[in-house]
């Protein structure tokens, strides 16, 4: 069989599987109505007919598996718990709620070889390009245009793009695997290294020149979102 007819198989055998299951949680939560506190396990396929989290009540579910996270690994935690509560929007979207992954972790092919799952769904990107017909099918929005040195007007696109992302069994895996990133990649060299130092506001202005994502306010909004989560902690 053709690799790509058979990874285009496997796939769609994963997401049929992944669709069918439901994903363990096993940080520590709070109600949303006050309730008490519990360490024990939390369905995703629950937390989807809960109602939405806010910023206070995803800190408390999610903060101790970013700080188990720390614990084990030294990347900060209170940096992975604001980047994880904007890449959710608090722990609200499908890809957080139903699939346990928080940070919007694409699935490389070395994901996929090693037989982990994935999940296909549609995200948004912003590319920068030239040619703008080229992109006419990913329902392209113009956010500005620049001109080149020769003349040449250069557009800025957000595109609507199906892509395939991780799928993890609970929010600590994906803290997890988000701390394997910071450590793995060379680009995040400089933004580790501010974490290690405490600098956690140049670390944050460090990845969003890293390329961790292609929206070019990432470091922008994920300052505004640390400093929420920073408020909430120290009251």
């Amino acid at each position: 069989m053709n690799f790509k007819l058979f990874l285009s198989a496997f796939r769609r055998m994963v997401s049929a599987k992944k669709d069918s299951s439901s994903v363990t949680v096993t940080t520590t939560r709070t109600d949303m109505e006050n309730e008490p506190a519990w360490d024990g396990p939390v369905l995703v396929s629950s937390l989807l007919v809960r109602p939405q989290f806010d910023l206070r009540s995803f800190a408390t579910v999610a903060g101790p598996a970013a700080k188990k996270m720390e614990g084990k690994t030294g990347v900060n935690g209170l940096v992975a718990l604001s980047q994880a509560s904007h890449e959710s929007n608090n722990g609200n979207s499908v890809l957080a709620r139903k699939y346990g992954n928080l940070f919007g972790f694409k699935a490389s092919l070395g994901w996929e070889v090693r037989g982990k799952p994935v999940v296909v769904m549609r995200t948004w990107e912003v590319v920068k390009t030239a040619d703008p017909e080229k992109y006419a099918k990913f329902n392209p929005q113009t956010l500005r245009t620049d001109k080149t040195s020769l003349g040449t007007t250069i557009y800025e696109l957000r595109i609507n793009v199906d892509q395939d992302f991780r799928v993890y069994e609970s929010w600590d895996d994906s803290f997890l695997d988000y701390a394997d990133l910071m450590i793995g990649r060379s680009r995040y060299a400089e933004t580790l290294d501010l974490m290690k130092k405490g600098r956690l506001l140049e670390a944050i202005e460090a990845l969003g020149r890293s390329g961790y994502a292609t929206d070019p306010e990432y470091a922008r909004k994920l300052l505004a979102r640390y400093e929420a989560v920073l408020k909430i902690k120290e009251a």
